[in-house]
C-alpha cells in the first residue's frame, strides 16, 4: 500500500468475526469506508482468508437451516434443495414452454427467409411441388 495507513490488517480480521461477510458492517466496526476495507480484503491474504472463512461459516448456516426445515417436513425446502443438489441423481430445474405455431406460419417464415437469401444471391430456390 502506499504511504503509512491508519489501519492495520489485523484490524479488519477481528472485526470479521460475525459480520456475516458484509463488507459494510466490517468498515462500520473498523471505522473506514467500505472502499477501504474491500481494499484489504482484496490486498492481504490474512484477511481474505478470515472474510472467505465467515462467508463459508453463514453458508454453512443457511445449508443447516435448510436441512432442518426439511427434516421436520419442508416439503418446499426439499425440491429447492433437489434441485440445486440433486442434479447429480437427476433432479433439475425445469421450464415449460408452448408455442402456438401452426404449420402454415412455418411455411411462411421458411418461404420468407428462401426469399431473403435469394435476393442476396446466397441461396438456392426450391421448386413447389406439382399441383400447388
Amino acid at each position: 500500500m502506499a504511504g503509512a495507513s491508519q489501519y492495520r490488517a489485523s484490524d479488519f480480521i477481528d472485526a470479521i468475526p460475525g459480520s456475516g461477510g458484509i463488507i459494510s458492517v466490517i468498515a462500520k466496526r473498523v471505522g473506514c469506508a467500505w472502499h477501504t476495507a474491500k481494499k484489504y480484503i482484496d490486498s492481504y491474504a490474512t484477511v481474505r482468508a478470515a472474510y472467505d472463512d465467515e462467508c463459508q461459516g453463514i453458508l454453512d448456516l443457511a445449508e443447516s437451516t435448510v436441512i432442518r426445515s426439511i427434516k421436520e417436513g419442508g416439503a418446499a425446502d426439499a425440491r429447492w434443495y433437489l434441485t440445486m443438489k440433486g442434479r447429480g441423481r437427476g433432479y433439475a430445474p425445469t421450464q415449460r414452454q408452448e408455442l402456438d405455431v401452426t404449420v402454415k406460419d412455418l411455411d411462411s417464415a421458411i418461404e420468407r427467409e428462401l426469399e431473403r437469401l435469394a435476393a442476396r444471391g446466397e441461396g438456392a430456390t426450391i421448386d413447389p411441388p406439382e399441383g400447388d
